[in-house]
Parts: C-alpha cells; sequence; structure tokens
C-alpha cells in the first residue's frame, strides 16, 4: 500500500489545493496521533493511503486553517456523533467514519447522486447531505472539545460535493477495486 504523501499530489488536484497545505495537515495529523505512521523509512514507511487515513486529512482540510485550537476542531469534527444515532447510508455512527465508507465503497456515485459533505467552519457541525427527494441531511454534533471561531455574522462552510468523492475513490482504487 502506497504512503499517503505520495498520493497528496493527485490528491490535491482533485481538491484544488496544494501540496503543501495538505501535507501540512498530514503532518500536524500524525503528531496528535490521529494518523498512524507505519515505522521506519523509505517504501512501506509513513502514513498509508487508507480511506480511514484520507477521510481524517479531508476533515483537517474541510475544517480551515491549521492555528493553534485546529486540532481540537478536527478531533471533535471527525469524531461527531450522527445525531440519528447512526447514518441510514453508510451505517456508522461517527463523521469520520461515514466520509471513509463513503470514499472506500464509492457510495457517492453508486448509491445517491450527488451527495455532499459539509463542515462548518464557524460552528461544531457536520453534514453528510443526500439528495432524496429533496436535501437528506445526516447531522452530526462533535463531542469533546470544540472551540468556536468567535461571534460573527459570516457564516463559513466547506463542502466536497459527491463528484469529488467519486474521484477520490477512483484515485485510491485501481480498475480491480484493489487499494494502490
Amino acid at each position: 500500500m502506497q504512503a499517503l504523501k505520495t498520493v497528496l499530489p493527485a490528491l490535491t488536484k482533485v481538491l484544488g489545493t496544494s501540496v503543501h497545505q495538505a501535507y501540512e495537515r498530514q503532518r500536524a495529523l500524525t503528531n496528535a496521533g490521529l494518523l498512524k505512521a507505519r515505522p521506519g523509512r523509505g517504501p512501506g514507511s509513513g502514513v498509508p493511503a487508507t480511506p480511514k487515513n484520507l477521510a481524517q486529512l479531508l476533515v483537517a482540510l474541510l475544517v480551515g486553517d491549521l492555528r493553534e485550537s485546529s486540532i481540537e476542531r478536527i478531533k471533535a469534527v471527525s469524531g461527531a456523533r450522527a445525531a440519528a444515532g447512526i447514518c441510514p447510508f453508510t451505517q456508522t455512527h461517527r463523521f469520520v467514519d461515514a466520509l471513509s465508507a463513503i470514499i472506500e465503497n464509492g457510495k457517492a456515485k453508486m448509491d445517491h447522486w450527488p451527495l455532499r459533505i459539509s463542515v462548518s467552519r464557524d460552528k461544531p457541525h457536520a453534514a453528510v447531505i443526500w439528495p432524496i427527494n429533496g436535501d437528506f441531511p445526516v447531522d452530526y454534533t462533535p463531542t469533546g472539545k470544540y472551540v468556536d471561531i468567535p461571534e460573527s455574522r459570516l457564516r463559513l462552510e466547506a463542502t466536497i460535493g459527491g463528484g469529488t468523492l467519486w474521484e477520490i475513490h477512483k484515485l485510491l482504487f485501481d480498475v480491480n477495486g484493489e487499494l494502490l
């Protein structure tokens, strides 16, 4: 399995962000224990490019700029629990697990098109939104320490659409469905 670092150039091209920005978050997540690196140097070491690790990195990118409170916010959003107890589409409880399942299973393309993932950058809220007869959001409520950005009338939300999630799924899997 490839290291996440080797997938970053292709991933950032899909997301329209910089490799530096993604790698900066990967390093911060690894230092915080949110990504597990394989020991050693060279091929076979580093953070593996798994759907779960990629989902964690996407949450970090969605939360926004890295600053002192960012890791706590990333932990809170990643661990956010589905308000209904379980996501009816992914059968998962936590936001990062739902995002991982969507990437791994290709649900963005196969089941409900076009879904989107949304994370508020100024309030403790995340959602998986499936358009079934209108928007059907599965809301997630962060638990633990979540530091709000000071009150503002400007509402910031980061969203990844189903088409982009489908491209990320294809990026991680080869034509045989095997993890790269």
